[in-house]
């Protein structure tokens, strides 16, 4: 995911907003507002006038985002999960419980049943956000794959009966689910925090790759044959994509 441009998007009324171009393995386009800034993210064979053109989309669409949510970066500042926060995950309950020690000299996350055990060493007490989805992430990626292999082997026996090579979750921030030309699926521990139906839309979406390695007609063509209704799942995931991390403000805000 390499970073090969640092921008600024020129406001009338303020500072520059930064902008980080990232060119990834990726089929699409995306952009993402946070409090630190803008990322556009675009796709590997993206010639120099294509990026330009969606640099300049980026800035168009960064101030019409700040024009209908003047308190963006209230809205975007991730603040840490607190002591007896609630996660749900795959459609399940979760509390989270936290304790701040110092010279803890580890930082760890456990599960006991519908619990979350976190230790966080108290010298990044002012900043602890990083670090607990890093924790979390990992954790969920571990104690939720049985979930996930369920659901995929549930989807694939009913619509596509193809061979999956491997099935993976990972602490991945830029995308929902991959799948690779020899079968290998990939999904970001994020997912979870969607509903049950959008994270079965994923798994149908990229079971859909096993039969069209593109984003054409022919491949919509499949996951609509599979779901009729995933167009509302798409919209959910575009409107939701900056709630689905693992602080306080995203679990606000997704409930």
């Amino acid at each position: 995911m390499p970073l090969i441009a640092k921008l600024g998007i020129a406001m009338t009324d303020g500072p520059d907003i930064p902008l980080q171009v990232y060119r990834e393995k990726r089929s699409s386009v995306s952009m993402s507002l946070r409090a630190k800034g803008a990322i556009l993210r675009v796709p590997l064979y993206f010639s120099k006038s294509d990026m330009n053109m969606h640099v300049e989309r980026a800035g168009t669409w960064v101030k019409e985002q700040i024009h209908l949510n003047p308190k963006w970066k209230e809205l975007t500042a991730p603040t840490p999960l607190q002591d007896g926060s609630i996660l749900i995950l795959a459609g399940i309950t979760f509390q989270v419980n936290i304790k701040y020690l110092s010279n803890a000299g580890r930082n760890t996350a456990k599960r006991d049943a519908g619990q979350i055990f976190m230790t966080i060493d108290s010298s990044i007490i002012d900043n602890p956000v990083p670090m607990m989805d890093k924790l979390l992430g990992n954790l969920i990626a571990k104690f939720c794959m049985e979930y996930l292999e369920r659901r995929v082997d549930f989807w694939n026996d009913r619509a596509f009966q193809t061979e999956i090579s491997g099935i993976n979750m990972r602490n991945n921030k830029s995308k929902w689910g991959s799948c690779s030309s020899n079968g290998n699926l990939s999904f970001s521990s994020r997912l979870l925090l969607a509903p049950v139906e959008v994270i079965d839309y994923v798994i149908v979406h990229e079971l859909a790759h096993r039969k069209e390695m593109n984003h054409s007609n022919r491949f919509w063509s499949v996951v609509a044959q599979v779901m009729p209704e995933y167009k509302k799942h798409e919209i959910w995931l575009k409107k939701n994509s900056n709630c689905c991390h693992f602080d306080q403000r995203s679990q606000q805000l997704l409930t």
